[in-house]
């Protein structure tokens, strides 16, 4: 999923362009949580912070780089902590991917930082949230599991009735 919403994911020249309007999107962002006042920003706070979130998640290290950076300003710090029950279930998936899966060490890094923020800004919603993804993630990969062996117990089957019939038939 693109950071910008309104762009689709294609690549070549225009990929490349993609990504550097996702960091324009980023900047202008970034005056807009600078300038806008609280109460305004509440009433975005789930949809602006999910579409930071994937942001954070992009493959591209520039734009991820640039979205991690968002948490130096100190309006955006300030609005965070103020907000973190919300804020951190949504941005977590994304911390988390990046700090186990982004190929780029600075992303490593900048992720690692905002972790160790909401940490020391709050243990115990920490630990909540990760205790949370963890199981969701199990039941996920229960659930898939159940379905591959369904999947397969179908096909048995099926193969089985073909076989079934050519002997009989």
């Amino acid at each position: 999923i693109p950071c910008v919403p309104w762009q689709s994911q294609t690549s070549g020249q225009y990929q490349r362009r993609v990504h550097g309007k996702e960091q324009l999107y980023l900047n202008e962002l970034e005056e807009i949580l600078e300038s806008s006042a609280k109460r305004e920003l509440e009433k975005v706070l789930k949809p602006l912070f999910t579409q930071i979130a994937r942001c954070v998640m992009s493959p591209h290290f520039q734009v991820a780089e640039r979205a991690l950076f968002l948490w130096n300003n100190d309006a955006v710090a300030s609005f965070t902590s103020e907000h973190r029950h919300t804020i951190l279930p949504i941005l977590y998936p994304a911390l988390n991917a990046n700090t186990q899966n982004h190929w780029n060490t600075t992303v490593h890094s900048l992720a690692f930082n905002i972790i160790r923020m909401f940490m020391e800004m709050d243990i115990e919603l920490w630990d909540k949230v990760s205790k949370k993804f963890d199981e969701e993630q199990n039941a996920k990969h229960k659930e898939k599991k159940v379905e591959r062996r369904n999947k397969r117990w179908s096909a048995l089957k099926r193969i089985a009735q073909t076989k079934d019939m050519s002997v009989s038939g």
